[in-house]
């Protein structure tokens, strides 16, 4: 929590489909007390670890989804793609992130479909 009681929260999932995400809750929002709430309550300079709830994703159909749109689109071998979930779900969709030797690609992918909406590219830093 921040000194003018802003919640900072911190997503992040490591596993078959990594996940990462940031978001802040200001004390006017109208789900703030739900979020003090799950996590017992917080001070300003307080931290809490929090076990992870269920967000609605099949890591394993968005990794197959982006594993084949990569191999299908820009012919990158499905078993050299790594695949990192970037966002919470918002509007029924999620930013994930894939890694390959040729660059990196941000994809839009449906939580319900597994299927990818959009692309952005990014070269390799």
């Amino acid at each position: 929590m921040l000194a003018d009681r802003t919640l900072v929260v911190t997503m992040w999932r490591a596993g078959y489909v990594s996940a990462h995400g940031q978001w802040r809750v200001s004390p006017s929002a109208t789900n703030y007390q739900d979020y003090l709430r799950r996590v017992g309550g917080l001070s300003p300079g307080q931290e809490k670890l929090l076990v992870a709830e269920a967000d609605g994703i099949d890591d394993d159909a968005v990794d197959a989804a982006c594993r084949r749109y990569m191999e299908v689109e820009h012919g990158w071998p499905a078993n050299e793609v790594r695949v990192a979930i970037m966002s919470a779900p918002k509007n029924g969709r999620i930013l994930v992130d894939v890694y390959g030797q040729a660059g990196r690609y941000t994809l839009e992918v449906d939580v319900d479909t597994s299927r990818v909406t959009g692309v952005w590219s990014r070269a390799l830093r």
